[in-house]
Order: structure tokens, then sequence, then C-alpha cells
């Protein structure tokens, strides 16, 4: 019964991932600012984090959840680097 529930919950995610991906999409392409892109490109990151995070879950492999960290991480260091340059130029 627990497994059940499991993959129950975690099909629900992976399509709550999904929509969640194509609204970061949208705003992507459409994003009226090179910072709102900037700031969907992140969530994008992040959702891919999550999917990563998802597939550990989902095939019991712990080395994804290493993959996600640094890619956590290495996002975080992308985003300060590009916010960095947006101040710069806008000052």
């Amino acid at each position: 019964m627990p497994t059940e529930i499991m993959n129950l919950l975690l099909t629900t995610l992976l399509l709550a991932l999904g929509f969640a991906g194509i609204t970061g999409l949208f705003r992507f392409f459409r994003g009226p600012s090179a910072i709102d892109r900037l700031v969907a490109l992140e969530f994008l990151g992040s959702l891919g984090i999550c999917s990563l995070i998802w597939m550990g879950l989902k095939f019991s492999t712990p080395i994804v959840l290493d993959v996600a960290l640094i890619m956590a991480l290495l996002g975080f260091l992308g985003t300060c680097a590009m916010s960095r340059w947006f101040e710069e130029e806008n000052s």
C-alpha cells in the first residue's frame, strides 16, 4: 500500500513539474526585460534540480541527488554572476 501511494505522489509531482516548466518557458520567451528572462532561467534550473531529485527518488539512485546538489550550487553562482553583470551594466 505505501508503494502505491508513493507512486501516485511521484506521478502527480511529475505532472506539476511539467506544468511549471511550460509556464517557465513561456516567461523566458515572452519576458519583457532581460532580468525577467534571468529569473525565468533560474526557475527552469530549479525545475531541473527538482526533476533530478524526482528521478533519484523514483529509481532509488542516490548519486543523482549529488548531481542535483552540484547543479544547485552552479546555478546559484551563475545567478550571482549574471546579477552582478546586470547591475554594473545599468549603473
